[in-house]
Protein backbone atom coordinates (compact mmCIF):
# COMPACT_ATOMS: atom_id res chain seq x y z
CA UNK A 1 0.00 0.00 0.00
CA UNK A 2 0.85 3.28 -1.02
CA UNK A 3 0.26 6.93 0.74
CA UNK A 4 0.86 9.06 3.26
CA UNK A 5 -0.27 6.89 6.05
CA UNK A 6 1.94 3.93 6.97
CA UNK A 7 0.52 0.20 6.39
CA UNK A 8 -1.62 -1.52 9.51
CA UNK A 9 0.75 -3.59 11.41
CA UNK A 10 -0.24 -6.18 14.66
CA UNK A 11 0.90 -8.86 16.52
CA UNK A 12 -2.96 -10.73 16.26
CA UNK A 13 -4.45 -11.78 13.21
CA UNK A 14 -7.06 -10.14 11.57
CA UNK A 15 -9.66 -12.77 12.71
CA UNK A 16 -9.01 -15.00 15.59
CA UNK A 17 -9.20 -19.15 14.53
CA UNK A 18 -11.88 -21.50 15.32
CA UNK A 19 -10.66 -24.10 17.63
CA UNK A 20 -9.79 -26.83 15.30
CA UNK A 21 -8.56 -24.87 12.23
CA UNK A 22 -12.51 -25.32 10.41
CA UNK A 23 -15.12 -23.26 10.23
CA UNK A 24 -18.21 -24.70 11.94
CA UNK A 25 -21.42 -25.16 9.32
CA UNK A 26 -24.24 -22.90 10.22
CA UNK A 27 -27.10 -24.58 11.82
CA UNK A 28 -29.76 -26.02 9.71
CA UNK A 29 -33.41 -25.09 10.02
CA UNK A 30 -35.69 -27.36 11.39
CA UNK A 31 -38.37 -28.41 8.60
CA UNK A 32 -41.81 -28.97 9.31
CA UNK A 33 -43.44 -33.06 9.29
CA UNK A 34 -44.96 -33.94 5.79
CA UNK A 35 -48.80 -33.60 6.13
CA UNK A 36 -49.13 -37.33 5.43
CA UNK A 37 -46.84 -37.78 8.54
CA UNK A 38 -49.39 -35.78 11.28
CA UNK A 39 -51.97 -38.08 12.97
CA UNK A 40 -55.38 -36.47 11.97
CA UNK A 41 -57.44 -35.22 15.13
CA UNK A 42 -60.19 -37.41 16.26
CA UNK A 43 -63.43 -36.10 15.52
CA UNK A 44 -65.79 -35.32 18.79
CA UNK A 45 -68.79 -36.45 19.15
CA UNK A 46 -72.16 -34.38 18.30
CA UNK A 47 -74.10 -33.06 21.25
CA UNK A 48 -77.56 -34.99 21.56
CA UNK A 49 -80.68 -33.74 20.24
CA UNK A 50 -83.14 -32.08 22.59
CA UNK A 51 -87.22 -32.54 22.47
CA UNK A 52 -88.11 -29.41 21.01
CA UNK A 53 -89.37 -26.79 23.37
CA UNK A 54 -93.45 -26.57 23.55
CA UNK A 55 -95.07 -23.02 22.39
CA UNK A 56 -96.39 -21.31 25.77
CA UNK A 57 -99.64 -21.11 26.45
CA UNK A 58 -101.66 -18.29 24.73
CA UNK A 59 -102.26 -16.85 27.87
CA UNK A 60 -98.74 -16.57 28.67
CA UNK A 61 -98.04 -15.00 25.30
CA UNK A 62 -96.80 -11.65 26.26
CA UNK A 63 -98.22 -8.57 25.27
CA UNK A 64 -96.95 -6.10 22.63
CA UNK A 65 -94.54 -3.73 24.11
CA UNK A 66 -94.31 -6.27 26.67
CA UNK A 67 -91.13 -8.76 28.02
CA UNK A 68 -92.08 -11.89 27.98
CA UNK A 69 -92.70 -13.88 31.21
CA UNK A 70 -91.65 -17.70 30.55
CA UNK A 71 -88.28 -19.72 31.35
CA UNK A 72 -87.14 -17.09 34.13
CA UNK A 73 -87.15 -13.60 31.79
CA UNK A 74 -84.20 -11.36 32.46
CA UNK A 75 -84.64 -8.29 34.93
CA UNK A 76 -84.30 -5.26 33.69
CA UNK A 77 -85.56 -2.00 34.61
CA UNK A 78 -85.84 -3.25 38.39
CA UNK A 79 -84.95 -0.68 41.14
CA UNK A 80 -81.24 -2.07 42.98
CA UNK A 81 -82.21 -4.08 45.93
CA UNK A 82 -80.09 -2.21 48.79
CA UNK A 83 -79.01 -4.13 51.71
CA UNK A 84 -79.13 -1.18 53.91
CA UNK A 85 -80.39 2.44 52.99
CA UNK A 86 -77.41 4.56 51.68
CA UNK A 87 -76.54 7.12 53.97
CA UNK A 88 -76.59 11.04 52.58
CA UNK A 89 -73.62 11.80 50.49
CA UNK A 90 -72.68 8.06 50.40
CA UNK A 91 -73.15 5.30 47.22
CA UNK A 92 -75.70 2.74 48.06
CA UNK A 93 -74.29 -0.74 49.20
CA UNK A 94 -75.89 -3.12 46.58
CA UNK A 95 -77.01 -6.52 48.08
CA UNK A 96 -75.63 -8.93 44.65
CA UNK A 97 -72.15 -7.70 43.58
CA UNK A 98 -72.17 -6.30 39.94
CA UNK A 99 -70.96 -8.35 37.14
CA UNK A 100 -68.05 -6.35 36.64
CA UNK A 101 -67.05 -6.88 40.27
CA UNK A 102 -66.99 -10.46 40.23
CA UNK A 103 -65.00 -10.27 36.79
CA UNK A 104 -62.63 -7.35 37.59
CA UNK A 105 -63.08 -5.45 34.93
CA UNK A 106 -64.04 -1.56 34.74
CA UNK A 107 -67.53 -0.36 35.80
CA UNK A 108 -69.82 0.64 32.67
CA UNK A 109 -70.23 4.47 31.71
CA UNK A 110 -72.88 6.12 32.55
CA UNK A 111 -75.49 5.05 30.68
CA UNK A 112 -74.85 2.14 29.59
CA UNK A 113 -76.27 -0.26 32.50
CA UNK A 114 -79.89 -0.61 32.76
CA UNK A 115 -81.76 2.68 33.72
CA UNK A 116 -78.98 5.04 33.89
CA UNK A 117 -79.43 6.41 30.21
CA UNK A 118 -78.04 10.30 30.62
CA UNK A 119 -81.53 13.09 29.84
CA UNK A 120 -81.86 13.95 26.12
CA UNK A 121 -80.81 17.70 25.05
CA UNK A 122 -83.94 19.35 24.28
CA UNK A 123 -83.20 22.27 22.53
CA UNK A 124 -80.16 23.54 20.15
CA UNK A 125 -76.73 23.47 21.77
CA UNK A 126 -76.11 26.96 23.33
CA UNK A 127 -73.53 28.94 22.30
CA UNK A 128 -70.23 29.62 23.93
CA UNK A 129 -71.07 33.12 26.39
CA UNK A 130 -74.52 33.21 25.81
CA UNK A 131 -77.09 33.90 28.73
CA UNK A 132 -80.68 34.40 28.78
CA UNK A 133 -80.37 36.75 31.84
CA UNK A 134 -77.22 38.73 30.55
CA UNK A 135 -78.65 42.52 29.33
CA UNK A 136 -76.62 44.24 26.70
CA UNK A 137 -76.22 47.97 26.68
CA UNK A 138 -75.22 49.44 23.63
CA UNK A 139 -72.87 51.58 23.21
CA UNK A 140 -71.47 55.13 21.66
CA UNK A 141 -69.88 58.34 21.64
CA UNK A 142 -69.56 61.76 20.22
CA UNK A 143 -66.84 64.68 20.47
CA UNK A 144 -66.94 67.45 18.39
CA UNK A 145 -65.18 71.16 18.67
CA UNK A 146 -67.34 74.10 18.51
CA UNK A 147 -66.01 77.78 18.61
CA UNK A 148 -68.19 80.08 20.07
CA UNK A 149 -68.88 83.76 18.72
CA UNK A 150 -65.66 86.49 19.84
CA UNK A 151 -66.07 88.42 23.42
CA UNK A 152 -64.84 91.37 21.48
CA UNK A 153 -62.08 93.28 19.40
CA UNK A 154 -60.16 92.90 22.69
CA UNK A 155 -60.65 89.36 23.71
CA UNK A 156 -59.45 86.60 21.04
CA UNK A 157 -62.43 84.15 20.55
CA UNK A 158 -62.94 81.22 23.20
CA UNK A 159 -62.55 77.70 22.26
CA UNK A 160 -65.95 76.12 23.13
CA UNK A 161 -65.19 72.32 23.32
CA UNK A 162 -68.62 69.69 23.88
CA UNK A 163 -67.66 66.34 24.74
CA UNK A 164 -70.37 63.81 25.00
CA UNK A 165 -71.34 59.76 25.47
CA UNK A 166 -73.63 57.50 25.89
CA UNK A 167 -74.48 54.23 27.67
CA UNK A 168 -78.18 52.37 26.90
CA UNK A 169 -79.69 49.34 28.38
CA UNK A 170 -80.49 48.38 31.82
CA UNK A 171 -78.43 49.15 34.90
CA UNK A 172 -77.57 45.55 35.96
CA UNK A 173 -74.13 44.03 36.78
CA UNK A 174 -73.43 40.81 34.51
CA UNK A 175 -72.28 39.70 38.15
CA UNK A 176 -73.56 41.25 40.59
CA UNK A 177 -70.12 42.68 41.92
CA UNK A 178 -68.45 46.11 41.37
CA UNK A 179 -66.00 46.53 38.94
CA UNK A 180 -63.18 49.28 39.53
CA UNK A 181 -63.54 52.01 37.77
CA UNK A 182 -61.40 55.02 36.93
CA UNK A 183 -62.10 58.43 39.06
CA UNK A 184 -61.07 62.05 38.04
CA UNK A 185 -59.12 64.48 40.29
CA UNK A 186 -60.63 67.43 41.57
CA UNK A 187 -59.78 71.19 39.53
CA UNK A 188 -57.75 73.37 42.14
CA UNK A 189 -59.44 76.33 43.69
CA UNK A 190 -62.25 76.73 46.65
CA UNK A 191 -64.94 74.15 46.72
CA UNK A 192 -67.83 72.97 47.66
CA UNK A 193 -69.37 69.51 48.09
CA UNK A 194 -73.37 68.58 48.17
CA UNK A 195 -73.90 67.43 51.86
CA UNK A 196 -78.01 67.41 51.96
CA UNK A 197 -79.50 63.94 52.14
CA UNK A 198 -82.85 62.92 51.57
CA UNK A 199 -85.12 59.69 52.63
CA UNK A 200 -84.28 56.36 50.28
CA UNK A 201 -87.38 54.97 48.90
CA UNK A 202 -89.52 54.68 45.63
CA UNK A 203 -87.79 54.89 42.43
CA UNK A 204 -84.28 55.22 43.50
CA UNK A 205 -84.51 52.72 46.57
CA UNK A 206 -81.66 50.17 45.90
CA UNK A 207 -79.41 52.46 43.98
CA UNK A 208 -76.76 54.64 44.79
CA UNK A 209 -79.07 57.81 44.51
CA UNK A 210 -81.05 56.47 46.91
CA UNK A 211 -79.86 59.04 49.68
CA UNK A 212 -79.21 61.65 47.04
CA UNK A 213 -80.36 65.31 47.95
CA UNK A 214 -83.49 66.15 45.92
CA UNK A 215 -83.42 68.93 43.06
CA UNK A 216 -81.44 72.46 44.25
CA UNK A 217 -80.63 70.81 47.47
CA UNK A 218 -77.74 68.96 46.25
CA UNK A 219 -76.25 72.27 44.56
CA UNK A 220 -73.97 73.78 47.51
CA UNK A 221 -72.28 76.81 46.56
CA UNK A 222 -68.27 77.85 47.78
CA UNK A 223 -67.90 80.05 50.13
CA UNK A 224 -67.36 83.65 48.41
CA UNK A 225 -64.31 85.25 49.07
CA UNK A 226 -62.28 87.94 46.96
CA UNK A 227 -59.43 87.18 45.06
CA UNK A 228 -57.92 88.09 41.63
CA UNK A 229 -59.46 91.51 41.43
CA UNK A 230 -63.04 90.30 42.31
CA UNK A 231 -65.01 91.40 45.24
CA UNK A 232 -66.38 88.95 47.66
CA UNK A 233 -69.47 90.32 46.33
CA UNK A 234 -68.88 89.82 42.48
CA UNK A 235 -67.74 86.53 43.10
CA UNK A 236 -71.02 85.36 44.94
CA UNK A 237 -73.00 87.14 42.43
CA UNK A 238 -71.41 84.77 39.40
CA UNK A 239 -71.77 81.79 41.52
CA UNK A 240 -75.45 82.31 41.84
CA UNK A 241 -75.44 82.98 38.15
CA UNK A 242 -73.93 79.37 37.95
CA UNK A 243 -76.29 77.54 39.89
CA UNK A 244 -79.35 79.58 38.38
CA UNK A 245 -78.10 78.10 34.92
CA UNK A 246 -77.75 74.77 36.66
CA UNK A 247 -81.24 74.84 37.63
CA UNK A 248 -82.56 76.23 34.28
CA UNK A 249 -80.41 73.63 32.42
CA UNK A 250 -81.14 70.34 33.97
CA UNK A 251 -83.95 70.87 36.48
CA UNK A 252 -86.58 73.24 35.52
CA UNK A 253 -89.71 72.27 33.60
CA UNK A 254 -89.52 74.50 31.02
CA UNK A 255 -86.48 72.62 29.57
CA UNK A 256 -87.08 69.64 30.95
CA UNK A 257 -90.66 69.17 29.53
CA UNK A 258 -91.69 71.66 27.18
CA UNK A 259 -87.98 72.33 25.72
CA UNK A 260 -88.05 75.88 26.16
CA UNK A 261 -84.53 77.43 25.86
CA UNK A 262 -84.82 80.93 26.58
CA UNK A 263 -85.14 81.17 30.27
CA UNK A 264 -82.01 79.33 30.02
CA UNK A 265 -80.24 81.32 27.22
CA UNK A 266 -81.51 84.82 29.38
CA UNK A 267 -78.54 83.79 32.05
CA UNK A 268 -75.91 84.08 29.68
CA UNK A 269 -73.83 87.14 28.36
CA UNK A 270 -75.41 88.88 25.32
CA UNK A 271 -72.78 87.96 22.74
CA UNK A 272 -73.03 83.86 24.15
CA UNK A 273 -76.48 83.74 23.38
CA UNK A 274 -76.68 83.37 19.66
CA UNK A 275 -74.30 80.57 19.10
CA UNK A 276 -75.60 78.62 21.96
CA UNK A 277 -79.18 78.67 20.49
CA UNK A 278 -77.84 77.13 17.42
CA UNK A 279 -76.79 74.15 19.80
CA UNK A 280 -80.43 73.33 19.84
CA UNK A 281 -81.28 72.97 16.84
CA UNK A 282 -78.95 69.74 16.74
CA UNK A 283 -78.18 67.72 19.54
CA UNK A 284 -74.83 69.42 21.23
CA UNK A 285 -77.48 71.26 23.63
CA UNK A 286 -77.10 67.44 25.71
CA UNK A 287 -73.89 68.52 27.21
CA UNK A 288 -75.28 70.94 29.10
CA UNK A 289 -79.41 70.65 29.81
CA UNK A 290 -81.61 67.95 29.53
CA UNK A 291 -84.74 67.62 27.18
CA UNK A 292 -87.32 64.69 27.69
CA UNK A 293 -87.87 62.61 24.51
CA UNK A 294 -91.82 63.16 23.62
CA UNK A 295 -93.50 59.98 25.02
CA UNK A 296 -91.59 60.34 27.99
CA UNK A 297 -93.29 60.05 31.35
CA UNK A 298 -91.23 61.64 34.04
CA UNK A 299 -92.40 60.12 37.76
CA UNK A 300 -94.00 62.26 40.24
CA UNK A 301 -90.28 61.93 42.12
CA UNK A 302 -88.16 64.81 42.26
CA UNK A 303 -84.47 64.27 40.39
CA UNK A 304 -81.74 63.17 42.89
CA UNK A 305 -78.71 65.87 42.52
CA UNK A 306 -75.11 65.10 43.67
CA UNK A 307 -72.01 66.43 42.91
CA UNK A 308 -69.28 69.73 43.57
CA UNK A 309 -68.56 73.11 43.02
CA UNK A 310 -65.28 75.02 42.62
CA UNK A 311 -63.72 78.25 41.08
CA UNK A 312 -60.20 79.79 40.84
CA UNK A 313 -59.83 83.09 39.09
CA UNK A 314 -57.96 82.94 35.92
CA UNK A 315 -56.68 85.06 32.72
CA UNK A 316 -58.57 85.21 29.62
CA UNK A 317 -56.07 87.00 26.69
CA UNK A 318 -55.16 89.62 29.75
CA UNK A 319 -58.35 90.18 31.54
CA UNK A 320 -59.34 88.80 34.70
CA UNK A 321 -61.76 85.94 35.04
CA UNK A 322 -63.64 83.83 37.42
CA UNK A 323 -63.84 80.00 36.36
CA UNK A 324 -66.16 77.79 38.16
CA UNK A 325 -66.13 73.86 37.36
CA UNK A 326 -69.69 72.28 37.98
CA UNK A 327 -69.69 68.30 38.39
CA UNK A 328 -72.76 67.03 39.06
CA UNK A 329 -74.76 63.70 38.72
CA UNK A 330 -78.80 64.17 37.65
CA UNK A 331 -80.67 61.19 38.66
CA UNK A 332 -83.89 61.08 36.63
CA UNK A 333 -86.64 59.01 37.61
CA UNK A 334 -89.39 57.47 35.27
CA UNK A 335 -92.86 55.90 34.70
CA UNK A 336 -92.13 52.35 32.91
CA UNK A 337 -94.05 49.26 32.92
CA UNK A 338 -90.85 47.01 33.19
CA UNK A 339 -87.26 47.43 33.60
CA UNK A 340 -85.33 49.62 35.38
CA UNK A 341 -86.93 53.77 35.21
CA UNK A 342 -83.32 55.88 36.36
CA UNK A 343 -81.81 57.92 33.74
CA UNK A 344 -78.49 59.24 34.84
CA UNK A 345 -76.84 62.09 33.65
CA UNK A 346 -73.22 62.77 34.90
CA UNK A 347 -71.66 66.56 33.49
CA UNK A 348 -68.60 68.92 33.78
CA UNK A 349 -69.04 71.96 32.81
CA UNK A 350 -66.39 74.97 32.73
CA UNK A 351 -68.06 78.19 33.12
CA UNK A 352 -66.27 81.51 33.06
CA UNK A 353 -67.08 85.27 34.14
CA UNK A 354 -65.46 88.09 32.67
CA UNK A 355 -63.99 91.11 35.49
CA UNK A 356 -67.13 93.41 34.22
CA UNK A 357 -64.88 96.73 34.62
CA UNK A 358 -62.78 95.34 31.91
CA UNK A 359 -65.08 94.32 29.25
CA UNK A 360 -67.97 96.30 27.33
CA UNK A 361 -71.37 95.21 28.18
CA UNK A 362 -72.22 92.17 25.76
CA UNK A 363 -69.32 90.58 27.25
CA UNK A 364 -70.90 90.64 30.92
CA UNK A 365 -72.53 87.58 32.60
CA UNK A 366 -71.65 83.61 32.10
CA UNK A 367 -70.01 82.02 29.09
CA UNK A 368 -69.76 78.46 29.17
CA UNK A 369 -65.77 77.59 28.33
CA UNK A 370 -66.43 73.58 27.83
CA UNK A 371 -68.23 70.29 28.67
CA UNK A 372 -68.13 67.21 29.02
CA UNK A 373 -71.32 64.29 29.93
CA UNK A 374 -72.50 60.75 29.71
CA UNK A 375 -76.09 59.64 30.08
CA UNK A 376 -76.53 55.81 31.87
CA UNK A 377 -79.58 53.69 30.88
CA UNK A 378 -81.11 56.27 28.12
CA UNK A 379 -82.79 55.53 24.96
CA UNK A 380 -79.94 55.47 22.57
CA UNK A 381 -82.30 56.83 19.23
CA UNK A 382 -83.39 59.48 21.26
CA UNK A 383 -80.37 60.54 23.02
CA UNK A 384 -78.42 60.90 19.28
CA UNK A 385 -81.02 63.52 19.04
CA UNK A 386 -80.51 65.05 22.23
CA UNK A 387 -83.59 64.21 23.85
CA UNK A 388 -83.88 61.84 27.39
CA UNK A 389 -85.88 58.50 27.79
CA UNK A 390 -85.32 55.49 29.79
CA UNK A 391 -83.15 52.38 28.04
CA UNK A 392 -85.07 49.94 26.11
CA UNK A 393 -84.89 45.80 27.56
CA UNK A 394 -81.61 44.30 25.71
CA UNK A 395 -80.08 41.24 25.45
CA UNK A 396 -77.04 40.07 24.01
CA UNK A 397 -73.56 38.10 24.09
CA UNK A 398 -71.19 39.20 26.23
CA UNK A 399 -70.16 41.08 29.60
CA UNK A 400 -69.92 45.23 29.91
CA UNK A 401 -66.61 46.95 30.41
CA UNK A 402 -68.41 49.67 32.71
CA UNK A 403 -69.70 49.18 36.27
CA UNK A 404 -73.58 50.27 36.46
CA UNK A 405 -72.97 51.42 39.69
CA UNK A 406 -70.09 53.93 39.04
CA UNK A 407 -72.23 55.90 36.32
CA UNK A 408 -73.63 57.46 39.76
CA UNK A 409 -70.37 58.72 41.12
CA UNK A 410 -69.54 62.21 40.73
CA UNK A 411 -66.01 61.25 41.10
CA UNK A 412 -66.20 58.87 38.05
CA UNK A 413 -64.01 60.02 35.25
CA UNK A 414 -66.04 60.86 32.31
CA UNK A 415 -64.48 58.99 30.24
CA UNK A 416 -66.30 55.53 29.63
CA UNK A 417 -66.80 53.12 27.17
CA UNK A 418 -70.32 53.88 24.74
CA UNK A 419 -72.63 52.37 22.93
CA UNK A 420 -75.13 54.20 21.49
Amino acid sequence: MTGPYPPYESDQPLYPPHQGGVQPPYPAHPQPPHPAQQPYPAQQPYPPATAPQPHPPAAQQPQWGQAPTWNQPPQWNQPPQWSQPPQSGQAPQWSQPQPWEQTGSPAPEYGSAPGQAPPAWSGPPPEWGTSPETPKRSLAAKVWPKVAGGLSVIVAVCAFGLVKAGLGGFLASDDGKHKAYPTASHPDGIAATSTATAAAGGPFAGTPAANYPEGTAGITLPKAVASGGFTAKQVRDALADVKKALVAGRLDSQMLVKRNPDPFLKLFAPDARSDMRKDFSTDDFSVYATQFAPGAKPAKETPRVKGRISYRTTKVEGIPALEVTTNFVWVYPFQVSSGDGIVVVHDELVWQVLHPSKVQASLRGLWLSKGQSYASNIDCDQYNKGLIAPGKPEFGIGPDTEDPDSMFDPDRSLDISTNC
